[in-house]
């Protein structure tokens, strides 16, 4: 009998955990570290000492800051100040490049492995020690580890500029950027005094924080840069850079994600204490503040109207009945200016037919965005955005264009207005699926489901393991579908439906009127008799010859789906 009490004990704590936790216990996190030191560099650059110290030393610290406890999770234990919060972790996982192996081919798949595993609730940590140069027209570039460097620079006031270079061969800051906006960890931090200073810090700021305010509104993604306000210094003393060594005296450096304020004073304690000299060394900086500006400012600005006029209070939204949204996206004529993306013949058809059947059999309240510029979209769903309440359910349908950069390994939705490739390096006029996949994520609502029928819709979510289908063919009522439907609501659910992972057809020899996903979604929208879910639909269109596929992203929890009921 003991026996049989102690295995159900465990199920249920083993169940309680993949929900996100029992008695108020969070869901442990993992923390992912990217670590490059590189000492050996050959000329015309110098060589460094302590480089690979500051790679491992800060690598080990946040490993060493760990203690196992039960239930097979780890508590981060600070050696050195007093704790700001215990953070909830399981595993530690590190990859530390250092000189040869820190190649850029290495630091390219570091970052995909990252994307690959990493989760919205787990922790990432960037550090780079070494040499980084700016261009002539300022733009960063980390350097790292060659054989031979075939490069020119000449060095001005704010330290060495390059004048000759291969940009193909160095880790732009704008790369690094376009990677780590596909790691789904809200909480992000990097870590370098590899700059000149200022410029350093300012093109960190300008690549790593959202600039753009009507993305920055829909995310709460936390992200810390700590680097310095001049050239980073070495120090015989400490046996690493200046800054790493003032980390390594300041207690667990995951705490700045919970009180900034308070990791950053532990951080000046520390340099006080072994100034490099008289001037400020450490340079702090949170992107949430930043982020308070941008849209204060974004505000200011964008208002329009007499300011004395009395606005009535939106009523509580966790007070009405809870709605079901479906926010549609459809384009097929693009702009004319540009040579790479013709228009389409469906989109527009297919996200009509599904917002008819949503609106006539599930009750749900479409919002149509069509043939509109990447910003015009963001402010419809901005805007639509702030009706949505904790209980509502939110259903995001986009067709179109799609796009898959090789080189920022990215999806992107291809906008009314995006400019051809050519002429759009940095694919700025595209709408990123990465920055996508953080504002739904950000959504008020419990329950999101998105469904993409355009090429590389899989590229919205890299992470994950295709999401193991339910279709409830065998599943048994016993209190009714009402009764069913509110218990599965209570769980969050994060699910994305792709028509397939490469390129995907506008029409086919059989689906003139549709393109061949959707012609199967809007069959099993059809067909089903008492209500829909991911799973049900996944069973009518993975049949199509461009392989959907069904992933969960962000804050998805286990027990959580998305279930519509058929009026």
């Amino acid at each position: 009998m003991k026996q049989i009490i102690h295995i159900l004990f465990y199920c249920c704590f083993s169940f309680a955990f993949a929900d996100g936790g029992i008695g108020g216990i969070e869901k442990p996190s993992d923390v992912y570290i990217i670590s490059i030191g590189i000492n050996k560099y050959s000329k015309p650059i110098w060589s460094l000492q302590y480089c690979v110290n500051d790679a491992v030393y800060i690598a080990n610290k946040i490993k060493t800051n760990n203690k196992k406890d039960s239930l097979n999770t780890q508590k981060l234990v600070s050696k050195g100040p007093k704790r700001v919060k215990k953070h909830n972790i399981k595993d530690i996982i590190s990859i530390v490049l250092t000189d040869e192996n820190a190649t850029l081919e290495n630091i390219r798949k570091a970052f995909k492995e990252v994307i690959s595993k990493a989760s919205y609730n787990d922790y990432f940590v960037f550090l780079f020690s070494g040499f980084s140069m700016e261009s002539e027209n300022d733009n960063t570039f980390l350097i790292p580890y060659m054989p031979h460097y075939d490069l020119e620079f000449h060095q001005d006031n704010e330290g060495n500029k390059m004048t000759k270079f291969n940009r193909n061969k160095l880790f732009s800051l704008v790369e690094m950027a376009k990677l780590m906006e596909q790691i789904s960890c809200r909480n992000q931090l990097i870590i370098s005094e590899a700059g000149s200073g200022t410029a350093f810090s300012k093109n960190l700021i300008s690549e790593l924080f959202e600039s753009n305010p009507l993305i920055a509104k829909g995310t709460d993604r936390n992200r810390i840069i700590l680097t310095t306000k001049e050239i980073g210094r070495e120090s015989s003393h400490l046996q690493t850079g200046f800054l790493m060594g003032y980390i390594l005296r300041s207690g667990n450096v995951l705490d700045a994600f919970y009180d900034f304020n308070k990791y950053e004073l532990r951080l000046n304690n520390a340099e006080i204490n072994n100034m490099v000299s008289l001037r400020k060394y450490v340079a702090v900086y949170q992107e949430q503040e930043y982020r308070d500006i941008l849209l204060k400012n974004y505000q200011k600005y964008s208002s329009r109207g007499s300011k004395g006029k009395q606005v009535e209070k939106p009523k509580e939204l966790e007070d009405q009945k809870p709605e079901t949204y479906a926010f549609i996206i459809a384009t097929e004529n693009y702009n004319d200016n540009q040579i790479s993306w013709g228009n389409l013949k469906n989109p527009i058809n297919d996200a009509d037919a599904v917002a008819e059947i949503l609106s006539e059999r599930y009750n749900v309240k479409t919002i149509k965005v069509y043939n509109k510029d990447k910003n015009e979209t963001l402010k419809a769903f901005l805007k639509f955005k702030e009706q949505l309440g904790e209980k509502d359910k939110l259903l995001f349908f986009a067709a179109g264009h799609g796009y898959y950069s090789e080189a920022f390994s990215d999806g992107y939705l291809v906008m009314q207005d995006s400019n051809s490739l050519e002429d759009d390096t940095y694919l700025d006029s595209y709408l990123s699926m990465a920055q996508l996949n953080r504002i739904l994520d950000g959504v008020k609502c419990k329950q999101v489901f998105s469904i993409f029928d355009v090429c590389y819709g899989a590229s919205f979510e890299l992470n994950n393991a295709n999401l193991s289908v339910e279709n409830y063919t065998n599943t048994k009522m016993d209190n009714g579908l009402d009764t069913f439907i509110k218990e599965k609501d209570k769980s969050t659910s994060r699910i994305v439906l792709a028509s397939g992972q490469y390129e995907v057809f506008d029409y086919w020899k059989d689906s003139q009127k549709h393109s061949p996903f959707a012609d199967k979604l809007i069959k099993a929208l059809n067909a089903e008799k008492h209500f829909i879910s991911p799973g049900k639909i996944f069973s009518y269109v993975q049949g199509n010859a461009t392989t959907p596929i069904l992933k969960q992203f962000g804050k998805h929890e286990v027990r959580g789906d998305f279930l519509l009921k058929v009026n």
